[in-house]
């Protein structure tokens, strides 16, 4: 029975080294997510002043979306703008402001008519804008 008392304590001491385990992962995954939230917050508050200063006017034809990536420690700002038959789409460093991303074309895109896209200052063809924001979505990793 000495055996058996000594293994018992032994599976005892292991399954509560396991629930600490899990509790302090628990515990840094939930201020891994705090962090991100308030980084999140912090990325859409300072999309919203650089719209402001420097694209006051896309309000009429366009959006625009914040998007704080983590994996790059960055935020970017994604504009789309609409104003009559044309169609831009930029993607801007938040704090460079650095255009990374940039799309014009036609709205409707005409069958023959080709489009400017570039991705990181190399030249991309793009068909389409749906095109445009899966190449910025693969590069950038914003959600959709």
């Amino acid at each position: 029975m000495a055996v058996s008392g000594a293994m018992t304590n032994t599976v005892s001491r292991c399954v509560l080294i396991i629930l600490a385990a899990m509790l302090a992962s628990a515990c840094n995954f939930s201020d891994a997510q705090d962090r991100n939230l308030a980084q999140e917050r912090e990325c859409g508050n300072q999309a919203a002043r650089i719209i402001k200063e420097d694209w006051e006017g896309i309000k009429d034809t366009g959006s625009w979306e914040s998007h704080y990536n983590s994996k790059l420690n960055r935020c970017f700002i994604s504009i789309t703008n609409l104003p009559g038959n044309f169609q831009s789409g930029w993607v801007i460093d938040a704090d460079t402001r650095h255009i990374f991303a940039e799309y014009n074309g036609g709205y409707p895109l005409k069958e023959n008519e080709i489009t400017m896209c570039v991705l990181k200052d190399k030249g991309f063809m793009c068909r389409s804008f749906e095109e445009f924001q899966e190449l910025v979505v693969n590069e950038f990793g914003f959600d959709r």
